[in-house]
């Protein structure tokens, strides 16, 4: 989309408020895990 230059990118230092809940950060494998998971209990 080319939001994003090549040559300089920059932050203004404003906080912003997040929901990082430990539940869902994780690596690649825990969340492929819980995809399955997921996938499993509501097929039918």
């Amino acid at each position: 989309m080319g939001l994003v230059g090549k040559e300089m990118f920059a932050l203004d230092g404003c906080k912003l408020p997040s929901n990082a809940s430990k539940e869902w950060s994780g690596t690649r494998a825990d969340f492929e895990k819980k995809c399955k998971k997921l996938e499993h209990a509501t097929s039918p």
